[in-house]
């Protein structure tokens, strides 16, 4: 069984993340077994916006893998990213401070951020922190995208 790293698809012998232990890949991410099983981000792309559908749990220590993949995805050329939470189970305060992060990137490259699939616990920290009236937010991933194709 092989973990893979979630910035390059690196692939790692999972006898190396025993006790606890993480590995520096050469893309210069740290993963660990942690990072593969609490959470993990899929992108596809729908002409020129990308989806980033997340799933799993986000917590301070899956944060820095999904960060890594979502700042190369900063990097694309693209109208606009989807964040779609519909397979997120649980978010820490880190949830926030990812998007965040995400979206001072992509604002500096003029590339829109909205969000979708927020439910439970997951809208609750996007509300307190003032994110929902700041990003546009959509109950799923189809909507989101209408709205790209709608704006053109």
């Amino acid at each position: 069984m092989s973990i893979q790293c979630p910035g390059c698809g690196q692939e790692y012998d999972v006898t190396l993340f025993q006790f606890g232990r993480k590995v520096r890949c050469s893309c210069g991410l740290e993963i660990g077994l942690l990072h593969q099983l609490l959470a993990e981000v899929h992108v596809r792309h729908e002409g020129s916006v990308c989806v980033a559908e997340l799933s799993g749990e986000l917590r301070a220590e899956t944060i820095g893998s999904l960060l890594g993949s979502l700042r190369s995805l900063a990097e694309l050329p693209a109208d606009g990213i989807i964040l779609d939470f519909r397979g997120v189970t649980f978010a820490t305060n880190s949830a926030p401070t990812l998007v965040l992060e995400l979206w001072k990137n992509l604002r500096a490259r003029d590339t829109q951020l909205v969000l979708s699939g927020l439910k439970g616990n997951v809208r609750k920290l996007f509300e307190v922190t003032g994110l929902v009236r700041k990003l546009p937010v959509f109950s799923c991933a189809g909507e989101a995208l209408e709205y790209f194709f709608r704006e053109r």
